[in-house]
């Protein structure tokens, strides 16, 4: 199984207390995939508490690390690879949707017979 945080996303307040681009809250997303094409996600929203002067890092230097750690605490806390888990084992013995040989040709000449029509259209607008 492998795992990636697939989300992180800074929500900042432009300024407080004299402070400027303050990390107010961070979107956390994991994606965990099983290497045969099944795979689960989870996020969440990490509210981090107010600075000071002891623990301030200014935007510009927050580092993979220090947003990593927290992430990792949200996963860990949360249980997500043991529920990302769960939910790929159970993914398995669900039914899922597959074309048929005949439909797969159908849907690439489809595919064919569109391209062809934006390539004529194109050519049509240079002519123009």
């Amino acid at each position: 199984m492998k795992y990636e945080f697939t989300r992180i996303e800074a929500r900042v307040i432009p300024e407080l207390d004299g402070r400027e681009n303050v990390v107010q809250e961070l979107v956390i997303g994991l994606t965990g995939d099983n290497g045969d094409g099944i795979s689960g996600y989870r996020d969440t929203l990490v509210r981090l508490p107010a600075p000071d002067d002891s623990d301030w890092v200014p935007f510009s230097e927050i580092d993979e690390a220090w947003v990593l750690a927290i992430a990792e605490r949200a996963a860990s806390e949360n249980k997500w690879r043991e529920s990302i888990d769960r939910e790929i084992e159970s993914k398995k013995d669900r039914p899922v949707s597959k074309m048929f040989s005949f439909q797969q040709e159908a849907q690439r000449i489809a595919l064919e017979n569109l391209r062809a029509a934006e390539r004529e259209k194109e050519e049509a607008n240079r002519r123009r």
